[in-house]
C-alpha cells in the first residue's frame, strides 16, 4: 500500500505543477487579449476600420436644413431692408492661394539657414586662439 501511496502523492505532486503552469498559461494569454498595444501591433488595419466605425457611430449626423431658394432669400431681404454689397470676385485666385502657401515655408527656410549661420558665427567666436583646425572647417564641439 505505500508504494501506491507515494505513487499517487508523486502523481498528484505532478498534476499541481502541470495546473499551476497551465493557470501561468491561461493568465498570460488573458492578459495578451486585454493588451490593446498586442492587437494594433498585430491587427492595425482591423483597429484602423473599428476606431472609423467608432468614430462614425459617435460623431452626430449634420441636421437636414430645408434649402431656401433664391425668390425666398430675396423676399426676406427686401422685407427687412438688407442692403447687401456684391463681394468683389478674388483676382489670382490659383497664384494667390500658391503664394500663401510657399510664404511660410520660405520664410522657416530662411529662419533655419540665419539660425546655422549665427550658429556658426558663434563656434567661430568661442574657439581657443591655437584651436585654427575648428575655425576653419566650423567643426562642432
Amino acid at each position: 500500500m505505500s508504494d501506491s501511496a507515494d505513487d499517487i502523492a508523486k502523481r498528484m505532486q505532478d498534476l499541481r505543477r502541470e495546473v499551476s503552469a497551465d493557470v501561468k498559461g491561461i493568465v498570460r494569454s488573458a492578459k495578451t487579449l486585454t493588451d490593446w498595444r498586442y492587437h494594433v501591433r498585430h491587427h492595425p488595419w482591423l483597429c484602423v476600420g473599428l476606431a472609423l466605425g467608432a468614430g462614425f457611430l459617435v460623431v452626430p449626423r449634420r441636421k437636414h436644413l430645408p434649402g431656401a431658394d433664391a425668390r425666398q432669400l430675396a423676399e426676406l431681404l427686401r422685407k427687412y431692408n438688407v442692403a447687401l454689397q456684391p463681394q468683389p470676385a478674388g483676382s489670382g485666385g490659383l497664384f494667390k492661394a500658391l503664394v500663401g502657401m510657399a510664404v511660410p515655408v520660405l520664410a522657416r527656410t530662411a529662419m533655419t539657414m540665419a539660425h546655422n549661420r549665427l550658429a556658426a558665427l558663434n563656434s567661430e567666436a568661442f574657439a581657443p586662439d591655437g584651436d585654427e583646425e575648428s575655425r576653419r572647417h566650423h567643426i562642432p564641439r
